[in-house]
């Protein structure tokens, strides 16, 4: 492996660990993550602008609360950290592939003394999206002063992702207190919020938040970085902030990805070409090869001989009749063992608390389990549903002895999952039926 693999490698195998402790939590804090040498150069970079910027309006903005957007076109050095590699490692294991992520805003805060605490809320509320369930949001508080509980850290309930209350109690919340440098992250369905000022100085934070690409961004991100500042971006970062072209052509520019605008010369029109997945590309093609297969003369159908020697030909329909009643004797026994495969599975995995997607994983693991260890947080991103659903799964099954966990002896921030010998005994047993049908 070249360097450039051993360290990807190494971020991936930090990130899943992290993003099993961001699930379970709610939260995470990762100390001084930002390099010295470029976070000096964000703070001279950024404080002109919140000693020009003027106070917020309003109960949720604080009306002692300096905010200002936009913040990667103002600082290179704030642009760098919008793709931190361990970032964008950890929003890849909570929201999925890495090519579906957009920056939902970017957002300079300036809490000065006196500020009241800020009313808690979850942020990817704001979306009136139907599951509930899922994660699509995560945000990324980056500390520019000390956050203490004097100057008004951020305030988690932590484990709050897992609950449904609106509001939870003072008393249950933490200080997300964190040295300079520091990146607190947390789910947008986490309950948080800003705390008090009780000191004598203002207390400086900067919050980059990453959601799926499929959402409308909180920031607009064609107004707050047009091409022509865009153009200074890296492409990794030019992608973040919507100069992308999605699969079928959503969010095209001309029938092209919207980064061609980063060339500064234009011409006047661009020939429209596709963009598609294989698999896309795939059902196309077949169904032009259907249309040409109905437009060719068809065969004629070749004759079905008499099992009764002597009788000649018999019709296509006579034949296919005949091979009913085979499968139509067959039919009870088949209902019969569909029945006992689901109780089989019903008394394994209780339908009143687990769905369907509780089977997969333990299918997964059950054919992963001799050729290699599936972590906590790789179990929930395999799984045929949100990372947050399949979390809540394996907690339930953890708790009823159906999996058991164990540490990695060398990296105790990761967990591996393993089915007890009972479940592998019993999910033989659904299995050994399944090969009966």
């Amino acid at each position: 492996m070249t360097t450039r693999e051993v360290f990807a490698a190494s971020v991936d195998h930090q990130a899943e660990g992290l993003a099993c402790q961001l699930f379970r939590d709610g939260y995470i804090i990762i100390p001084e993550l930002a390099d010295p040498e470029l976070f000096f150069r964000l703070y001279k970079d950024l404080d002109p602008v919140f000693n020009d910027a003027p106070f917020s309006s309003g109960l949720f903005y604080g009306e002692t609360t300096k905010r200002f957007g936009r913040v990667p076109a103002r600082s290179n050095a704030a642009a760098r950290l919008a793709e931190h590699p361990l970032i964008l490692a950890i929003m890849s294991q909570v929201l999925g592939d890495r090519a579906g992520l957009q920056l939902n805003l970017t957002q300079a805060i300036e809490i000065h003394p006196g500020a009241p605490v800020q009313v808690p809320h979850r942020d990817q509320e704001m979306w009136p999206v139907a599951n509930r369930d899922s994660e699509y949001m995560v945000n990324v508080m980056w500390a520019l002063d000390d956050f203490t509980v004097e100057n008004g850290a951020t305030r988690i309930w932590p484990g709050s992702n897992h609950s449904s209350a609106q509001i939870l109690p003072d008393m249950q919340a933490v200080c997300a207190a964190a040295p300079a440098g520091s990146a607190i992250v947390f789910l947008g369905s986490t309950l948080h919020s800003g705390g008090a000022n009780q000191s004598d100085k203002p207390r400086r934070g900067m919050i980059f938040s990453y959601c799926q690409g499929w959402l409308l961004p909180d920031e607009n991100p064609w107004l707050a970085y047009p091409p022509e500042v865009a153009r200074n971006f890296s492409p990794t970062l030019a992608q973040l902030v919507g100069y992308r072209q999605r699969a079928a052509g959503l969010n095209n520019f001309e029938g092209r990805c919207p980064s061609v605008l980063l060339d500064p010369d234009q011409p006047d029109f661009y020939a429209f070409t596709d963009d598609m997945s294989d698999e896309q590309v795939g059902r196309i093609q077949a169904y032009y090869d259907h249309i040409s297969a109905q437009a060719a003369p068809m065969p004629s159908p070749a004759p079905v001989m008499d099992s009764q020697p002597g009788t000649g030909l018999v019709s296509l329909a006579e034949a296919s009749g005949r091979q009913r009643p085979a499968v139509a004797e067959r039919a009870p026994d088949t209902a019969e063992l569909l029945q006992q495969m689901r109780r089989a599975r019903e008394s394994l995995l209780d339908p009143a608390v687990f769905g369907a997607s509780a089977w997969d994983i333990l299918l997964n693991l059950f054919l992963t389990g001799g050729t290699r260890s599936v972590s906590l947080s790789g179990a929930c991103v395999d799984a045929p549903v949100s990372p947050a659903t399949a979390l809540r799964s394996i907690n339930a099954m953890l708790e009823r002895g159906i999996l058991e966990k164990r540490e990695d002896p060398e990296d105790r921030s990761t967990v591996y999952l393993y089915l007890t010998k009972q479940t592998r005994r019993q999910v033989e047993q659904v299995l050994q039926m399944a090969a009966r049908l």
